[in-house]
């Protein structure tokens, strides 16, 4: 393909990020490396709804590229302040990159990260096709819990272990789950909270306000009961019997939204995502 024609693929999405004052996070001079100089102060909340509104039309016509998503990678700041993506994801190399993964080619995205298992069989980070497959959705959108913990607080303390052999063993009501992984969840500091904060202070019924997402963490039936339980009945289960990596609860006390250090106030939904999630829905193709 000549670079005539990869860039007219590539424009229709890019023109209207600098068209209406660089929604992504960056500008056409931006496209080819890193700035040196400091990100200019952020825009108005207002002016962020318009240009990501801006984004959202011109993708329901403009198809996405590699190329586009070549950028996304190496830009800092476009999911949120921070490095680039492949700052840290840039080698398959697990003792270079986190996960072994590597984000500076298509082939690296689309064969995802090493297994958590035993760090060497692929763990694919996307479903092509589906952009709610795989893990990059959750891992780009979800804070970790408790809201505001330090990313680089341990996610393999006696706390969380003890949350993750209740997983493992069956969800069940026992002397284990009543004196070492219930009292966890009303104990300030928990998981890495700080000192005046425990998980039921923001999740302590079925009832929002003043719950978020109706999630209930004082009982045993509350927590198998999930979240949503109101909203979306029967409710959107947090835990998985047997199965920690298929349970939100597990992987919310244990995951860093990325980039790691986002802020948690950041904006979930950035039209740099909109952006990746409609290169993944039309097939995450490499060409």
């Amino acid at each position: 393909m000549s670079g005539v024609t990869k860039f007219n693929k590539a424009w229709p999405v890019l023109a209207v990020a600098v068209t209406f004052g660089m929604a992504l996070g960056f500008g056409a001079a931006a496209v080819a490396a890193e700035p040196a100089a400091a990100p200019a102060a952020a825009p108005a909340e207002e002016e962020k709804d318009f240009r990501k509104e801006a984004v959202k039309a011109a993708l329901k016509t403009a198809d996405v590229t590699y190329d586009n998503i070549a950028t996304l990678m190496r830009v800092p700041g476009v999911f949120g302040a921070g490095a680039s993506c492949v700052t840290c994801h840039n080698s398959t190399d697990g003792k270079k990159s986190p996960g072994g993964l590597d984000l500076t080619t298509c082939a690296g995205i689309v064969a995802g990260a090493a297994a958590p298992a035993d760090g060497t069989a692929p763990h694919p980070i996307l479903t092509a096709g589906k952009h709610k497959g795989g893990t990059i959705r959750r891992r780009m959108r979800d804070n970790r819990m408790p809201l505001g913990v330090d990313p680089a607080y341990p996610n393999n303390t006696a706390e969380h272990l003890a949350v993750k052999k209740w997983i493992e063993d069956g969800l069940k009501d026992d002397d284990h789950f009543k004196n070492n992984v219930l009292p966890l969840m009303s104990k300030k500091g928990a998981f890495g909270a700080s000192a005046d904060q425990s998980c039921v202070d923001c999740h302590m019924s079925h009832e929002e306000p003043p719950s978020f997402h109706e999630l209930d963490l004082n009982t045993h039936k509350g927590i198998l009961e999930g979240a949503d339980f109101l909203a979306e009945p029967p409710g959107v289960k947090i835990v998985k019997a047997g199965k920690p990596m298929d349970s939100k609860l597990w992987l919310r006390l244990t995951e860093n939204r990325m980039p790691m250090g986002v802020d948690m106030g950041e904006d979930r939904d950035p039209s740099a995502l909109d952006i990746m999630f409609k290169w993944i829905n039309q097939g995450a193709k490499c060409n």
